[in-house]
């Protein structure tokens, strides 16, 4: 039977959606923001059935990108990368070699995938490769997880690892970044200074395997030096050592409010820990100026 108002030539479309929906517990939704089912580590839902309400017509395209982001979450939290494997090995189908997930490290908790605590960061700027070429934009985006808390708050250099990409046309594009890692409020001798250091390897549309090297610094100085401080990392881009590139990348302030947003932790206990260890370096660096 022909809708009435095809007579009008308008038409009218249902689009159902629900029945898993999103939600930020158990008690609210089926799955969390990336669609992993509460309860059930390693099950997805990716279609429409996760959508916690009304997106638009038509909802494919939202449905879809939200697809794509779960599938990127997935993959970084296995450190799989789109070259060669983080871990686990690779198999040969029809003369090409492809990366075989490996199997996902249990972590703290005891839920296969779960960090103590994670955040997501996203820094943009540039760097120049070369005095020919210029200066090139570059942005990065990483998540940081704390495995062990307890191992974290011990060390004292506080290495967390890191996943994620990174985007330079100069360098061919988004390329992937896996098995990185962060030094949070690492103590310097020289007054009382700390450092937060990155190392996330790469490898460039050339096959080469280089490093982004770079450190915020936080010293001693007024409290309007925490922003800039604590949001701008001075980064290297290099290859067995040698520097190719130099640069500055900064956390915007949109970047720093929906970082916020991305903050997981695997207990509340975990989050109070860190917002104190944090929370404290940054006093110990700015005090004297703070109380003065």
């Amino acid at each position: 039977m022909d809708n009435p108002l095809w007579f009008r030539k308008r038409l009218a479309v249902a689009h159902p959606l629900g029945g898993a929906p999103i939600g930020r517990h158990p008690g609210e939704g089926v799955c969390d923001p990336y669609g992993e089912v509460f309860g059930h580590p390693g099950l997805y839902v990716a279609d429409g059935a996760a959508m916690p309400g009304p997106v638009g017509a038509n909802p494919s395209l939202t449905i879809a990108a939200m697809a794509d982001r779960l599938c990127d979450h997935l993959l970084l939290a296995r450190g799989m990368s789109g070259r060669s494997p983080a871990r686990g090995g690779q198999r040969r189908s029809g003369g090409t070699t492809q990366a075989t997930p490996a199997a996902p490290a249990r972590l703290s908790g005891g839920r296969t995938g779960a960090a103590a605590l994670s955040f997501t960061e996203e820094m943009a700027g540039q760097v120049t490769l070369g005095e020919r070429e210029g200066p090139a934009p570059l942005r990065l985006r990483v998540t940081v997880a704390i495995q062990d808390m307890d191992a974290f708050l011990a060390d004292p250099r506080h290495e967390a690892t890191a996943t994620g990409w990174l985007d330079c046309p100069a360098l061919g594009g988004r390329l992937l970044v896996a098995r990185g890692r962060v030094e949070l409020m690492v103590t310097e001798s020289a007054g009382g200074r700390r450092r937060m250091r990155y190392r996330l390897p790469f490898t460039d549309d050339r096959g080469r395997r280089l490093l982004l090297s770079g450190h915020k610094e936080l010293r001693a100085g007024p409290p309007t030096a925490i922003w800039p401080d604590t949001t701008t990392l001075h980064a290297k881009v290099l290859a067995d050592g040698v520097t190719l590139g130099a640069g500055t990348l900064k956390l915007g302030r949109r970047d720093f409010l929906r970082e916020l947003t991305t903050i997981r932790a695997g207990s509340p206990g975990a989050l109070e820990r860190f917002g104190t260890f944090f929370l404290g370096s940054l006093w110990q660096v700015y005090r004297p100026r703070l109380t003065s």
